[in-house]
C-alpha cells in the first residue's frame, strides 16, 4: 500500500485477516472500488446503530470520492448522536474542513437533549447505600415449650446462628440437632449463641427434647408452626409449598451474615464456627 501497488496490497490484507473493516473500506475507495468501498461502510453503519465511527469514515469517504449530497446527508446523522463526542480526537478531527465546507461551526456537535418522558429522576442516595452491605434479618418473636418467649431482638448485640429445622419427624434434621448441640460450648466462647425454629407445635417441640440423649437440650427450640418466619427467612419451597432446611449466620447487628437453605440441613458445624469467626472477625 504504501509503494501505491494499492490492489495488491489490499489483496495482502484481506488475506492477513485481523484488519478493521472501516479500514479496509477506505482503502478500497483508495484503490478506486469506490461502490465497494461504501457498500462496506453503510453495511458497517447498518450494524453498528448510532456508533459514532463508521458513521464518521462513511462521511470522510464518501467526501472523498465527490459524493457530496450523500456525505453531508450521513453527517447530519452523525451529527444526531453527536452530544458527547470528543472533537480533538483524531477521526474527528478530520471532520473538520468538511464541516467548514458546509457552513457549520467549529464545534458542530449537536447538545443532547434528555427525553422528557423519563419520569421524575430519584436522588440516587435514595436507592441504596453505596457499598454493598448484609441484609437486616426479619425479625421474630416465637413460644418455648415452657411458655416462653424468644425474639431475634433480644440477641441484639450478640451474633447468633439461627437453625430451621422440619420438626422431630425428620431424622435429619434430629441427626442435625444431635451435631450442633455439643458444639453449643465452642459456639460460645466464640461469643456466638444458637435457636432452632421448628415447623413443630408445642407437642412436636416436646418430642424434640424427650429425643435429646443427654438431658436437657443446650440451646432454645421454638415453634414457627405456621411457618410465617421460615417464609420471611425464603426457608420456603413457595412451588411445593413445603418448608425448606434453613441455617443462618446473623451479626450483633441484626444482619445476615451466612446462610444455607436446602432441602437437606446443614451438619459442618466445624465450618460454620471457622465461617462464623472469619466473618464477625471485625467485630460485628
Amino acid at each position: 500500500m504504501a509503494a501505491d501497488r494499492l490492489d495488491e496490497g489490499l489483496k495482502s490484507l484481506k488475506k492477513a485477516g485481523g484488519v478493521s473493516a472501516l479500514y479496509l473500506a477506505q482503502l478500497q475507495a483508495r484503490s478506486g472500488q469506490a461502490e465497494e468501498a461504501v457498500k462496506a461502510l453503510q453495511k458497517q453503519v447498518d450494524q453498528h446503530k448510532n456508533e459514532v465511527l463508521p458513521l464518521a469514515a462513511l462521511v470522510t469517504t464518501r467526501w472523498e470520492l465527490g459524493q457530496r449530497e450523500a456525505a453531508e446527508k450521513s453527517f447530519e446523522t452523525l451529527r444526531s448522536i453527536s452530544g458527547p463526542l470528543q472533537l480533538d480526537s483524531p477521526v474527528f478531527q478530520r471532520l473538520q474542513p468538511i464541516a467548514k465546507q458546509l457552513g457549520w461551526p467549529d464545534d458542530w456537535r449537536v447538545p443532547s437533549t434528555v427525553a422528557d418522558d423519563v419520569g421524575k429522576r430519584p436522588d440516587l442516595d435514595s436507592l441504596g447505600p453505596f457499598r454493598w452491605q448484609p441484609s437486616a434479618a426479619p425479625q421474630w418473636t416465637l413460644p418455648d415449650v415452657e411458655d416462653g418467649q424468644h425474639s431475634l431482638a433480644q440477641f441484639r448485640g450478640r451474633p447468633l446462628v439461627i437453625i430451621f429445622y422440619l420438626g422431630y419427624g425428620c431424622l435429619h434434621c434430629a441427626e442435625q440437632l444431635q451435631a450442633f448441640a455439643p458444639q453449643t460450648e465452642a459456639f460460645a466462647k466464640a461469643g456466638i449463641e444458637l435457636i432452632a425454629i421448628s415447623t413443630d407445635d408445642m407437642e412436636g417441640l416436646k418430642d424434640s427434647h424427650k429425643g435429646y440423649e443427654k438431658g436437657s437440650f443446650p440451646f432454645p427450640l421454638v415453634s414457627d408452626s405456621d411457618l410465617t418466619v421460615f417464609k420471611a427467612y425464603r426457608a420456603y419451597d413457595d412451588f411445593e409449598k413445603q418448608p425448606l432446611h434453613g441455617t443462618f449466620l446473623i451479626d450483633k447487628q441484626g444482619r445476615v451474615r451466612w446462610q444455607d437453605i436446602s432441602y437437606e440441613p446443614f451438619m459442618d458445624h466445624a465450618f460454620l464456627l471457622r465461617e462464623a469467626e472469619r466473618l464477625l472477625q471485625d467485630g460485628e
